[in-house]
């Protein structure tokens, strides 16, 4: 991409405020960054989950070595 060709783009015109809208962040948080499966994966179910399944393998580990 060093060699690409540049031009000028004129004035960049920005607004003069901008608006927080909470549902529109949560829904973008969710959904493009990955947030629900972040939460999904923090709940108190699935850490017992993952340690269960840590502790299963650790024993199945130790039984076959």
């Amino acid at each position: 991409m060093a060699n690409l060709p540049t031009e000028y783009i004129n004035n960049i015109d920005h607004p003069p405020f901008e608006i927080k809208h909470k549902e529109a962040d949560l829904y973008t948080f969710d959904y493009v960054f990955g947030g629900k499966a972040m939460k999904e994966a923090d709940t108190i179910y699935n850490k017992l989950r993952r340690r269960a399944s840590n502790a299963k393998q650790y024993i199945k580990k130790l039984l076959t070595n």
